[in-house]
């Protein structure tokens, strides 16, 4: 992004999060009905509205999460490493790969991944490996 510096697997993401720039109305509480364009309002929203059914508080940022496990991985934001986050959802984290598996796995309909028996598509490798081991196992002898 030429405003902000964040970077982008497609240009679709791109395209959408240029929008944020415009003023346009895109990021969702998960929690209610509530939008805005700046990612900050809607933290704030939450931590206001919603953070008495979030009792794992950020010591940091006072950000709440539902699970002990959440807030673990929320701690990784504030190590200084490199944080990716979810233009769709409130998702964050510091693994490049795991980022793009979340991405793709729950944000996109797309199938990469092609059994090169029938053509199936799959979201991850290893499915389309499962996939491959249950239904073309004759083809691999």
């Amino acid at each position: 992004c030429e405003v902000c510096e964040k970077g982008f697997h497609r240009p679709s993401e791109l395209k959408k999060h240029s929008e944020t720039h415009k003023g346009k109305k895109i990021h969702q509480c998960r929690h209610c009905d509530f939008k805005t364009s700046d990612p900050f309002v809607l933290s704030g929203h939450i931590l206001s509205v919603h953070t008495k059914d979030l009792p794992f508080k950020c010591k940091r940022c006072k950000r709440g999460f539902r699970q002990q496990m959440e807030l673990k991985k929320h701690m990784k934001t504030h190590s200084g490493r490199k944080v990716y986050q979810c233009q769709y959802c409130e998702y964050s984290t510091t693994d490049a790969s795991g980022f793009k598996r979340h991405v793709i796995s729950i944000h996109t309909k797309d199938y990469p991944h092609r059994c090169e028996y029938c053509k199936k598509g799959f979201r991850r490798p290893s499915e389309k490996n499962q996939h491959i081991m249950r239904h073309h196992k004759e083809a691999l002898v």
